[in-house]
Order: structure tokens, then sequence, then C-alpha cells
């Protein structure tokens, strides 16, 4: 098989997927075979046929364009990552150049997409948890309204590890529940964000008694003040925290001691970490005691699953480019050249749709001003 053959059944094994999976499903029911009576325009290097008008002027508009991918935090972080797995994906479908832009903060990354033009050239990923927590209690995280931004999807939430120093007397989440208020657990938390946002409320939903050290603006500080010594205790996406357990002829300086949910069993550190319990399981082993852990619990397994990087561009982008960067954000995210890339980063593959995160987004602010109280170490 020549390699125009092996290219053009990739595409239509792509094509089936897609058609078999949202068949007739709105915007992306488009996606597919066309007829021989229905004009059709070409995504994805010409592998797919699209039949949706308004997708077929959106790409278009992007063939031959550069659009500029801002990614929150340091290179080699998750943001990062997702943002390099999923652009060759996203420009190949949109016949377009995508460059990735790193900014040490993602507050600062996620503002200047909020105040780029609405043009659908500039793109990043919101950082949802933290934002909605943020909006709900008052204490905004970023100075836009989340909510009215366009947004095209979700990959999969990451697994994160909470990460503990093999010197610390806390080698189990026993030994972190049973720690005492006079005695507290010394924890390293980001500035602000997801991770940040999760440890609170694991934090309150077990009961943890901890002396939140924040200040760290990306992984990469939080990883070098841990590394250090600066405190016992954190929580990471795998990019970062999987180094820290070391592998076979490399001694690690860290134990895991849980994970926010089961890892992908292809991912690269899963064979080290597949016994580690989950925040589900844990919630079985060491059922809430009051009424406060209870409602952090309810928190913490309602933002879990969300993630926190959702792709998207600014409010008043033309509908027909947010449909077009919707129908390749979709796309991108489920083709096995992602996949594989996001497995390579330590990242959980998946597709979670812009309703599912608009919906959990109201999720959020409704819950967040329940624990305001939780959030005010950090938030406040």
């Amino acid at each position: 098989m020549n390699f125009q053959e092996s290219f053009w059944r990739r595409g239509a094994v792509r094509v089936v997927a897609a058609t078999a999976m949202l068949s007739g499903a709105g915007l992306f029911g488009a996606i597919g075979a066309s007829s021989a009576t229905t004009k059709h325009c070409a995504a994805d290097n010409g592998a797919v046929k699209i039949t949706n008008a308004t997708i077929c002027k959106g790409l278009a508009y992007f063939a031959g364009k550069t659009i500029t991918f801002v990614a929150g935090g340091n290179p080699g972080g998750s943001f990062d990552a997702l943002a390099r797995a999923v652009s060759p994906e996203l420009a190949a479908y949109l016949g377009a150049t995508i460059n990735v832009v790193d900014n040490a903060s993602s507050t600062a990354a996620q503002n200047m997409v909020a105040a780029s033009q609405a043009n659908g050239l500039t793109i990043g990923l919101l950082n949802m948890v933290p934002d909605a927590v943020g909006v709900g209690i008052g204490v905004p995280v970023v100075n836009f309204n989340p909510a009215r931004e366009q947004i095209f999807g979700a990959e999969g939430s990451n697994a994160d590890m909470f990460m503990v120093t093999k010197g610390s007397p806390y080698q189990s989440w026993s030994a972190l529940i049973n720690n005492t208020a006079s005695s507290p657990v010394p924890e390293l938390a980001l500035t602000s964000g997801y991770d940040t946002t999760v440890q609170l409320l694991v934090n309150a939903a077990f009961g943890i008694h901890a002396r939140i050290i924040t200040g760290y603006s990306n992984e990469a500080a939080l990883v070098a003040g841990f590394s250090r010594g600066d405190g016992q205790f954190m929580l990471g996406p795998l990019t970062s925290t999987g180094p820290m357990i070391g592998n076979t002829g490399t001694p690690g300086y860290a134990n895991p001691v849980g994970i926010s949910h089961a890892a992908p069993t292809q991912s690269l550190f899963y064979s080290q970490i597949s016994s580690v319990p989950t925040i589900t399981q844990l919630e079985s082993q060491f059922p809430a005691t009051t009424a406060a852990e209870k409602t952090a619990r309810t928190a913490l397994n309602a933002f879990i699953p969300a993630g926190a990087q959702v792709l998207y561009a600014t409010a008043k982008t033309p509908s027909y480019l947010d449909q077009t960067l919707t129908s390749a954000t979709y796309w991108a995210f489920r083709t096995p050249q992602e996949k594989q890339q996001a497995l390579l980063h330590n990242l959980t593959p998946g597709w979670q749709s812009p309703t599912k995160m608009r919906a959990t987004y109201k999720t959020m602010l409704t819950l967040a001003p329940k624990l305001q109280s939780v959030f005010a170490p950090v938030f406040g």
C-alpha cells in the first residue's frame, strides 16, 4: 500500500468513526462522506469531506492563515503540553498554521486571549475551575467573564497526583488525615489554578490540616520548590509529577499518596502508579464525618471530571468561525495522532463538549459560594 492510499484510508477510518458516533447530531453530523448531489469542501489535508456550508465558509477563511495558541504556564507544563499535542491536528483540519506561545502566568494568558481581536486567530485554554470559583465567591481570577467566551470543548481531565517528600512523616493518606491542627502539613500550591482549587477542596473533604505555601507562578516553579524542600505535600498533573517518582535506574525524590482519578493505562508512568488510590477510593475508605466534609466532596466530585483546560476564543467571534473551531476541536481531540501525543505528555485523551463544560461551569458557580471559607486561604 503506497503513501497516498495509506493517507486516504487513514482519513476514511476517521470519517467512519465520527459518523458512527455522532450520526446526524447537529454540527458534527456534517462531518462524513458526502453524497454525489451535495457540494462539499475538505478538511484535514483533504482527508475529510465536509457538507456543512457554514463550516466550509470557516475553512475557506482559515486556509493559509496563522493562528496564535496562547498557553498559560511554562514550556513543558500541562497547558503547554496540551496546546502542542492538539495543535498539529487542529492545523491540519483548518488548513492553517498554529503557533504555540507560552505565557508564564495562566491568568495573564487567559486575559490575553479574551482581549484579542474577535477574528478566530487567537485561541487559548480557559482554566475553568478556578475561574468559576473566583466568580462564584466574588474574587475574580481573570478580568473577563468566562461564561461569555466562545468555548470549543476540552480534552479529558488530567490525572493529578498528590505527592509527599520521601522524608515526610505523611507517607499514607491516613497519616495526612490524622495530623493535627497544631502541626499542619506544609503544602505547596500555585498562586491560583485548578490544582490549587482541588487541593483546598481535598483538605476540606478529608479534614486535612494544612499550612498552604503559595506564590508559585507555574508548575515548574512549584516542582522546583518542592524538590528543594519548601514543603512536604503538593498536587500536580502527571506531566510534572510523573518524573518526580523516578523509574528504573533513576531514583525519585517523592512518593505518590493519592491520584484524582485513574490514569490511562497507556501513560508512561502507569506501572508505577496503578496502585495509587483514587479520590473516589479514598472517599470510600474514609467516609465524611461532617456536613462540611460532605459539601466539599460534592464540589470535589464535580470539579475533578471537568478538568481545567477548555479551548476557547474571545467573545463576539463570528458564529461561523466558532462552529468551525468547535468542529476542528472535536475532530482533533479524537484523532489517533493527538491521543498518542497526549499520552506521551501524560495527559488524558478524550473529548468533552462545550455544552458539558458550560453546564459544569454553572455547577461550580452554584457550589463555590457554599465553600467560600475553604477557598479563602488562596482566593481571599
